[in-house]
């Protein structure tokens, strides 16, 4: 019965960082509603931001569409529905015969079908260009103010993720490594997922590779007290935080708690080995500062050097463009690309 309004500072409006990313061909994976077009669909009208009504098994093919989104010119085709996962499966194979890994990326709030799938097309494919990429696309409604309906949602699909997630890794003719990059709020259904797979499938260690988190609107609480357990099953994991994400802000005044992705939440911890958190905050690119991740050319420089010699140890030193920051395994960005400046919010020290 009442209205709580909050002054939100947006700050400059900059142009995204770099250059634009020329598509790979990127397969789907959702449990949205599908959309009632002809098959194959186009990408824009493939699955609305609905969730299905009626539970249903077996799990994980019932609530799941498996599709493929060529690449047409410079444009992404329409999507090509596999009737399974072993389909989804042999299209992989047979478009990438080459590869053992495939990256999944997870979008966060406020996202249609199509957006998350061009992002993955683009800069989640870019990080490592021998991989398979994937677009987990969980029903968001695509609407700033229907943020506690996406927060349904998301705890709503968090089953499919991962009964996905450990259906591909048990296939005897899956991947042998999965990558995962999870944005925002995507982050916690995979923070679910790899927190089951750490403690209910031990035979599955090892297989997850490299996780990224990128600003996670996750409880940080609820985050470092899994990152234990997630770092047992995995080979790394990488946080990228901020102190200019004006969304998880936002997001900390309506939990009263604070969230993952912001710099100082929890930051006196010890971290695992083969986790690094990274205090991105040299970044913004964006308003909100909240999409850097796939703005910063420097950014997803860093993420590919990720995805190919894994975390940096303890002792180890720091790569490009980072430098140590309050203890083992924590580091921060001290400088940027060239082309990158669009994205900087402080200047190279």
């Amino acid at each position: 019965g009442t209205t709580a309004h909050h002054a939100i500072d947006l700050g400059r409006i900059v142009r995204l960082g770099g250059a634009a990313l020329p598509p790979r061909t990127t397969f789907t994976v959702t449990d949205r509603v599908a959309g009632s077009v002809p098959v194959p669909p186009p990408l824009d009208k493939a699955f609305t931001n609905e969730r299905p009504i009626l539970a249903c098994q077996p799990a994980p093919d019932c609530a799941l569409h498996y599709g493929l989104v060529r690449v047409n010119g410079p444009l992404l085709g329409p999507v090509e529905p596999a009737p399974d996962l072993a389909g989804l499966v042999a299209s992989m194979k047979d478009v990438y015969p080459s590869a053992s890994t495939v990256t999944i990326f997870v979008h966060g709030f406020n996202n249609n079908f199509e957006g998350p799938v061009r992002m993955t097309a683009g800069a989640a494919a870019s990080v490592d260009t021998a991989a398979v990429p994937l677009a987990y696309s969980w029903p968001s409604k695509n609407k700033t103010l229907r943020y506690i309906d996406d927060e349904t949602n998301n705890g709503w699909a968090s089953q499919h993720f991962r009964d996905f997630l450990v259906a591909l890794l048990q296939r005897s003719d899956g991947p042998a490594t999965v990558n995962i990059i999870a944005h925002s709020m995507g982050n916690r259904v995979v923070v679910a997922a790899l927190d089951y797979l750490a403690h209910a499938k031990p035979a599955l260690h090892g297989r997850v590779g490299q996780v990224v988190f990128a600003a996670p609107d996750v409880d940080a609480t609820t985050f470092w007290e899994a990152v234990p357990g997630i770092a047992t099953a995995v080979q790394g994991l990488t946080l990228y935080s901020s102190t200019h994400d004006k969304a998880l802000q936002l997001s900390r005044e309506l939990h009263g708690h604070c969230r993952a992705g912001l710099t100082g939440c929890n930051d006196a911890l010890a971290l695992p080995p083969n986790v690094n958190a990274v205090d991105a905050s040299f970044f913004r690119c964006d308003f909100l500062g909240h999409g850097y991740w796939a703005s910063s050319t420097t950014m997803l420089a860093d993420i590919t050097t990720v995805m190919r010699n894994g975390t940096m140890s303890p002792t180890s030193p720091p790569r490009a463009n980072l430098a140590p920051s309050g203890g083992p395994g924590r580091f921060r960005f001290v400088s940027g690309a060239a082309d990158d400046r669009p994205c900087a919010s402080e200047p190279s020290t």
